[in-house]
């Protein structure tokens, strides 16, 4: 069963008013805004979880760098105390070994 159309039926549909549409309207333009900066911010997230990523292995880079320098001094010098400042290098007494 059809239901037919027709002018009569036309004007007696009803709708909501204009001030209740832009609440609809609204709340959809909000969503996709917030959505838009959802999205703004998880790009950001990932970009700079890379970053940190990049920043780790450069840390680590450096620490071997560190140790490997650090072994090469033990081997030419012994176990030795370096002034970072000044470079000058004193014997390590048994005393600090056991600290």
């Amino acid at each position: 069963m059809t239901k037919t159309v027709t002018k009569e039926t036309v004007t007696k549909e009803k709708s909501i008013t204009q001030e209740e549409l832009k609440v609809f309207m609204d709340c959809r333009s909000s969503n996709l805004e917030n959505l838009a900066q959802l999205g703004n911010t998880e790009f950001q997230i990932l970009t700079l979880e890379e970053q940190k990523w990049e920043i780790k292995s450069k840390i680590k880079e450096t620490e071997e760098v560190y140790t490997n320098h650090l072994s090469t001094i033990k081997e030419k010098y012994g176990e030795v105390n370096i002034d970072l400042q000044t470079g000058k290098i004193t014997e390590v007494n048994e005393e600090s070994k056991a600290v």
